[in-house]
């Protein structure tokens, strides 16, 4: 019998873990914007879960994203298992549903029962298939090079970086009071803490995300067109028409590419394009046939219906985000360690969003720059909010000023065309620049301002320096003098009664660097060791004794015999006292000076 062939490479079976490797680059596409992965949120553009559906065991796969080899994703399972696949997919989709129930904590408790429900999946057959998708998505290891947006930082990282989706811990009941008093049905036996990995959870939590229903996305039976649907949602942004490459889909997706059999291919991708239309998630598409089936393209068409949706997501899934970042504290949540790092993250979101304006906020304040009679357009709020995603809330509240300035009949009729004719391009590019100068001129202010403190403190500190070396005995004055003079004429080369004039009109602010650089022992910490009686230990005085040495070997210039003399005759003559002070070691030290 002949063997049919499949779609997806197949590989032997071994007991350690082999690579396979595939090139996904898209840099030969002419395409309006090919860099788009580099700046999103991972799970929809990087292939973090294989469309394969003849996995084999103990088969890792590498996804190179450019021809230079430098741009990858490594997938690599667990010795012994394959990995994940369409199932684990609709898995983290329902976590992260639940994840949204619970506050958006990065780490979470739920039953498999929870998790069951959320995928609508009631038969018992698949509470062990889906302990094994999650200790799949727990085991298998994620590698990333150039490829891993981090949002917090607005940027790829460029090291590489190896991660997991999630970890996983199964706890019984049975040894755990507070989580049997919360789940209160016998027939659970065992619950899992979930804690999803911080560069996943950051990318979801902050703006490194794109909204869908999770409800829809479970109901996608086929991965591809789940994909698909993702993908192009993410790519049109608020567009009605999306045309791509049929190769770049491919690529993206990814699936087999094979030049011989690429019209099976392209097969898949139409069945999946009509899964979505019967979905009501397309309008309708378009195959393009450009020679070859390598060249073809596809066209997407969407309705004014998918972008209201698509809006309402959005804004629904901001507020209530909001609501949760100002109502941390929620009763129904068990709080665990790894859940208080989570609560930290959103208390810090929350500093973040501390001047987050609400959707509803921004269209009045767009409508109140307008002319007299904007309140009274029942339309004018719905346009508006569609106009802020489209254009940005900043860019429309200059575009309110411009349309106010004219002071139009028709204001609706009026707004529209100053948008789709550009008309406010030159009043918001005069009104930018006075915001550059001005934002600049506050920069200049206050960096002035910090460089005014900061020379004040230094100012202040060397004053200080200097009024102790002013304090200090005329013939140690007269000494420190000295070697900082003939320090400067090291440095100078030469020594001339020019040479001298200089040092004399720098002599204070010489003084003061010399004291500074060697860390010069003065009056100063003198009277502070002489406050102190206390008694010292052995290691003490042994520092009290090296301490002191160096420091006044610098005022009188010993050189390091003399030094070693001073310390040793010091602690010589401390033989034999029962009560060791710090003044008592500064007299030792003033009475063996004398006598050197």
């Amino acid at each position: 019998m002949k063997k049919k062939k499949l779609l997806f490479d197949e590989t032997i079976e071994h007991e350690t873990v082999e690579t396979l490797e595939e090139n996904l680059s898209i840099e030969n596409l002419e395409i309006n914007n090919p860099n788009l992965v580099r700046i999103d949120m991972n799970v929809i553009e990087f292939p973090l879960f294989s469309k394969n559906n003849h996995r084999k065991k103990n088969q890792a796969i590498k996804y190179y994203f450019n021809n230079n080899r430098n741009t990858y994703i490594k997938i690599e399972p667990v010795v012994g298992d394959y990995i994940p696949g369409d199932f684990e997919e609709k898995i983290f989709i329902g976590l992260l549903k639940i994840m949204k129930k619970k506050g958006f904590l990065q780490s979470f408790y739920v039953s498999s029962s929870e998790i069951l429900n959320e995928l609508g999946l009631e038969n018992k057959i698949y509470y062990k298939k889906l302990k094994q998708g999650l200790l799949r998505l727990s085991k298998t290891s994620y590698e990333f090079k150039n490829t891993l947006y981090a949002n917090k930082v607005n940027s790829i990282l460029e090291e590489t970086i190896s991660t997991k989706m999630l970890d996983i811990k199964i706890i019984e009941l049975s040894k755990d009071q507070k989580l049997k008093e919360y789940y209160r049905d016998n027939r659970i036996k065992e619950v899992y803490e979930i804690n999803i990995s911080k560069y996943f959870y950051e990318n979801i939590i902050r703006k490194g995300y794109m909204v869908y229903d999770a409800n829809i996305l479970l109901d996608i039976n086929s991965s591809v067109s789940r994909t698909i649907y993702m993908l192009i949602n993410k790519l049109r942004f608020t567009k009605l028409y999306l045309r791509l490459p049929v190769l770049y889909l491919i690529k993206r997706i990814p699936l087999k590419f094979d030049n011989k059999n690429i019209s099976r291919t392209v097969n898949i991708l139409e069945n999946a394009c009509k899964n979505l239309m019967i979905n009501d998630l397309l309008e309708g598409y378009n195959l393009i046939r450009n020679g070859s089936w390598k060249d073809s393209e596809l066209e997407f068409y969407f309705s004014e219906s998918h972008n209201k949706i698509k809006q309402l997501q959005f804004y629904d899934d901001k507020n209530h985000f909001i609501k949760v970042l100002n109502n941390l504290e929620n009763e129904d949540l068990i709080i665990s360690s790894t859940e208080e790092n989570s609560l930290a993250t959103l208390e810090e979101l929350k500093n973040e969003n501390s001047n987050f304006i609400s959707s509803e906020e921004k269209i009045l304040k767009i409508i109140e720059l307008l002319p007299k009679g904007a309140k009274d357009l029942k339309t004018l709020p719905k346009f508006i909010s569609s106009t802020i995603e489209i254009y940005g809330f900043d860019r429309m509240l200059l575009v309110g000023e411009y349309v106010k300035l004219k002071n139009p009949k028709s204001i609706l009729s009026y707004l529209k065309k100053t948008l789709e004719n550009n008309w406010a391009d030159e009043f918001i590019l005069e009104k930018e620049k006075e915001k550059e100068k001005k934002d600049i001129q506050i920069k200049k202010s206050e960096i002035l301002e910090e460089t005014n403190e900061a020379k004040n403190k230094i100012d202040k500190e060397r004053i200080d320096i200097f009024l102790q070396f002013e304090e200090l005995p005329n013939e140690k004055k007269i000494e420190i003098e000295e070697l900082v003079y003939r320090e400067y004429i090291k440095k100078a080369g030469i020594e001339s009664k020019y040479v001298k004039m200089a040092f004399d009109n720098g002599k204070e602010s010489l003084i003061v660097d010399y004291i500074l650089e060697n860390n010069i022992f003065l009056e100063k910490e003198v009277k502070k060791i002489e406050i102190s009686g206390d008694k010292l230990s052995k290691s003490e005085i042994g520092q009290l004794i090296q301490k002191n040495g160096e420091q006044i070997s610098l005022i009188y210039g010993l050189d390091e015999l003399k030094e070693l003399q001073l310390k040793m005759k010091v602690a010589e003559s401390l033989l034999g006292e029962e009560i060791i002070t710090e003044l008592l070691i500064l007299k030792k030290f003033q009475e063996v000076l004398k006598k050197l």
